[in-house]
């Protein structure tokens, strides 16, 4: 059996019905495989009895008085897994579409590949899915594209809450938002180098039950595309700024082209001098784009030396 301590983490928001079967199926799994665990539940403002009901089934509670946020009830977490020197940090969601029957793939995996963090996917070629909505499919595959783009990774399911931590993963997480923490996860341990892994999950929707962060796609996408961009703004500005700056390129090149040949040719612009200011205009935004790529990029990468320095700081503090 193994000697290290694991940490379950459940966040939880009006949950009381399913969250202490969930808590006992996940509970049965880690004593096969560790003789010291512990749960927590973080509940965000729950207005029923989710709380007690969280204790009696041998939980400690963190409770947020008020609906804070997936991301934050996340990033307490992670603070107390630190604070407790964990090493390991399960999350698992207390609605109990996942099956805490595969929480051993998770280890496995981790131990196979040694992974920082191994993510459970809902669309690898062996995960089976039962009443997933498409909508919600399109959705977690739009942002898995997005984050894939930016990582030039080939993840399938970047959008999971049931995941696997190690103590190195959680001590290098620095985040900030508070709807959710899904994708900046993948973002933060990524632009880090950390070893990301995923294992095929099974996961069953509920007709009955709309998703409490992704129930309107639109509000879910525009919250969620503000967290991604923030975090390539933070680590790869001028991956970003890089590619504002071609557009503007590209766009003043085909206004000032045809005109510059014009003008070479007929030695007139007229009668489009308004064109010609829009394209070099055009051409100036890309040139200081550029600038302000360079000036944020030696920013972005002064801000990892800081963040490597909290690493060594935490782990120093909790050793």
């Amino acid at each position: 059996m193994n000697s290290t301590h694991c940490l379950l983490f459940i966040p939880a928001k009006d949950e009381e019905k399913t969250i202490a079967a969930v808590i006992a199926a996940c509970v049965l799994q880690l004593q096969k495989a560790f003789s010291s665990y512990s749960v927590l539940v973080v509940n965000d403002g729950s207005s029923d009895n989710t709380e007690s009901v969280a204790k009696a089934a041998g939980a400690t509670v963190i409770t947020h008085k008020t609906n804070r946020g997936l991301g934050r009830a996340f990033q307490r977490a992670v603070s107390y897994a630190i604070d407790q020197k964990v090493d390991y940090m399960l999350t698992i969601d207390a609605d109990g579409q996942f099956s805490p029957e595969e929480i051993p793939k998770f280890f496995n995996k981790q131990k196979e590949e040694e992974a920082d963090m191994v993510t459970g996917s809902r669309f690898l070629q062996d995960s089976k899915l039962s009443g997933i909505p498409k909508i919600k499919r399109y959705g977690n595959h739009s942002m898995t594209a997005l984050v894939n783009s930016l990582l030039r990774s080939s993840f399938t399911d970047v959008s999971c809450g049931y995941r696997l931590y190690t103590r190195e993963a959680l001590l290098h997480l620095t985040l900030s938002g508070d709807f959710t923490y899904t994708q900046e996860v993948f973002l933060n341990l990524g632009y880090k180098q950390k070893r990301i892994c995923e294992v095929p999950i099974s996961v069953q929707y509920f007709a009955t039950r709309k998703s409490r962060i992704a129930h309107n796609l639109w509000q879910y996408a525009k919250r969620t595309s503000a967290i991604i961009f923030k975090s390539v703004f933070k680590y790869k500005p001028f991956q970003l700024l890089g590619s504002i700056s071609a557009l503007f390129f590209l766009l003043g090149m085909v206004i000032t082209l045809p005109l510059s040949y014009r003008f070479f040719v007929f030695h007139v612009i007229s009668p489009y001098k308004s064109l010609a200011i829009i394209g070099l205009f055009f051409l100036m935004l890309s040139f200081f784009s550029i600038i302000l790529g360079v000036i944020l990029h030696t920013m972005s990468q002064s801000l990892l030396q800081i963040e490597h320095i909290l690493y060594y700081e935490k782990k120093s503090q909790t050793t």
